[in-house]
């Protein structure tokens, strides 16, 4: 029997059929010659499950695996334990591949290069427009051309959907998702591109993303996860002297995340100072004068009210 080249992980939670099925369809299209795709239905869809058990019916690559509800991290950490595959791709219910041939051409020039990650750029769509998200990472343009590169070449941690990982790098080094119902693929990310040390880009996007086409309430678990998850980054980021990624993480916290989180929390204060405290708590202000000389240090969540109105910093 042939080996399967490329697992694809597919969590599924509240979809769309019709957004499923064109996820699914991009899938099953891909020229590569032998793979597999494993769908984990994270709580139990009887519309889903019949829906998936009938295209199973005509196409054995598709596996099924179910769960109670425990969010995608998990579902995806489910799958890893169960794939087969040489290298793993990561594919939301709701999004898909741009073209036919890319996740051979992804496979190709991991084996051609002799590397365990291989990508590219991410397409965001919405109902209004198409845009390739570059996050302002220092070098991110000048990277993505045809190569490999390294982690000090630029360091970022979004973006995971664009790669396909060696299964044998993620499940030899335990770079499982972390149990974060948000936030759990830049903590993700980060530690396996410096795993791996290498990695080759190309400049082409291989992923395209669905922008706000699905929207879910946010609990309070979720903030505390994606506060976890900002946390941990930094953490990671401080450790391993990645300081432009550290910079860049501190810039986007006094300038989005707070903006973010006040608007998921609504009327709970106290909650959200606590919150933002938390993560001003870690921040090392040396890293900071170093690295961003033009960024203001705040030394807690009142200090930012206070301070904020003379930067140029987002309005609350």
């Amino acid at each position: 029997m042939n080996k399967i080249q490329i697992s694809i992980i597919m969590p599924i939670y509240k979809v769309p059929i019709a957004l499923l099925q064109d996820s699914l369809h991009s899938a099953l299209n891909q020229s590569i010659k032998n793979f597999e795709i494993i769908c984990v239905l994270d709580g139990l869809n009887f519309k889903v499950l019949k829906f998936l058990k009938e295209k199973q019916k005509s196409d054995k690559r598709i596996k099924i695996l179910c769960q109670t509800h425990k969010g995608s991290a998990s579902a995806r950490n489910k799958a890893i334990k169960q794939a087969e595959g040489e290298f793993i791709s990561f594919l939301d219910a709701d999004d898909y591949y741009p073209t036919d041939t890319i996740l051979d051409e992804m496979y190709t020039n991991a084996i051609k290069n002799n590397v365990e990650i291989v990508g590219g750029k991410a397409l965001f769509v919405s109902e209004t427009e198409k845009y390739n998200p570059f996050w302002n990472f220092k070098n991110y343009k000048e990277i993505f051309t045809n190569r490999v590169v390294n982690i000090e070449e630029c360091q970022f941690c979004w973006g995971y959907w664009n790669f396909i990982y060696s299964r044998k790098l993620i499940v030899e080094n335990k770079l499982f998702f972390p149990n974060y119902l948000r936030y759990q693929d830049p903590p993700f990310l980060i530690r396996a591109i410096n795993t791996a040390k290498k990695y080759y880009v190309l400049d082409k996007e291989t992923y395209v993303h669905r922008d706000n086409y699905i929207n879910s309430k946010w609990s309070r678990k979720m903030i505390e996860d994606y506060v976890d998850g900002i946390i941990d980054v930094i953490k990671y980021a401080q450790q391993n002297k990645f300081f432009d990624l550290y910079s860049f993480l501190y810039k986007k916290f006094i300038t989005y995340d707070i903006n973010f989180i006040k608007e998921k929390q609504g009327k709970f204060y106290l909650f959200r100072e606590n919150t933002f405290n938390k993560l001003f708590k870690i921040i090392d202000e040396e890293i900071i004068k170093i690295t961003a000389h033009d960024v203001p240090i705040f030394k807690s969540y009142k200090d930012y009210l206070t301070r904020k109105n003379n930067y140029d910093l987002v309005d609350e």
